[in-house]
């Protein structure tokens, strides 16, 4: 008897775990989608370290830009789509010695989030020009940490679900700047704050 009722408690169990999985998979797939066609303000503050590659093959720190900030808005779907933000993220500024920078993504974005752990990468394509050269630069940023030629720079995560609440995450990049006709190749190391908050809120 008590074998039988033990076997019924095993049994109950293993139908009761995968539909309690698929009970929270499906309420995380909802809360996901809910969030990401909600518009959010979304504040980017940006620090780039640029690396000059010396005949060695050591690098050698030329110039930075930043910390400096942008402002847009979208919502997550639009930013791993690259909707709206092809146009509206476009960063102009001097780097400390005074060259001009500019950096416009061109190409639609591949958002990679684990709700659960809060990891995330995220594929973007950039047109940048440094001082007069222009170049395509593909970069991977992500939230974990990531050797350069800098040292190890470390990402944030976010906590959460993204985009349910203000969010703040920060992503770490280390990507080759190669402008056609040049004799060296720079290394752009970058850390990018962005702060999402639904619109109506904060």
């Amino acid at each position: 008897m008590r074998h039988s009722k033990a076997s019924a408690r095993r049994r109950l169990l293993r139908i009761a775990v995968p539909v309690a999985t698929t009970i929270v998979l499906l309420a995380t797939g909802l809360i996901l989608a809910a969030t990401a066609t909600r518009p959010h303000n979304v504040v980017l503050r940006t620090y780039i370290e640029i690396y000059q590659q010396g005949k060695n093959g050591a690098w050698e720190k030329i110039d930075e830009v930043g910390p400096t900030s942008v402002n847009f808005s979208a919502s997550l779907l639009e930013l791993a789509m690259g909707r709206g933000v092809a146009s509206d993220f476009v960063l102009e500024t001097r780097s400390t010695k005074g060259r001009r920078y500019s950096a416009r993504l061109t190409n639609p974005a591949a958002l990679n989030h684990n709700p659960a752990t809060g990891r995330a990468e995220v594929n973007l394509v950039f047109e940048v020009t440094y001082d007069g050269a222009k170049a395509t630069v593909p970069a991977l940023l992500t939230t974990e940490s990531l050797g350069t030629p800098a040292g190890t720079r470390r990402g944030s995560r976010a906590k959460g679900i993204l985009g349910g609440n203000p969010t703040t995450v920060t992503f770490v990049s280390a990507n080759r700047f190669e402008p056609a006709g040049a004799s060296v190749p720079l290394m752009l190391v970058c850390t990018e704050q962005y702060t999402l908050t639904p619109k109506g809120r904060g």
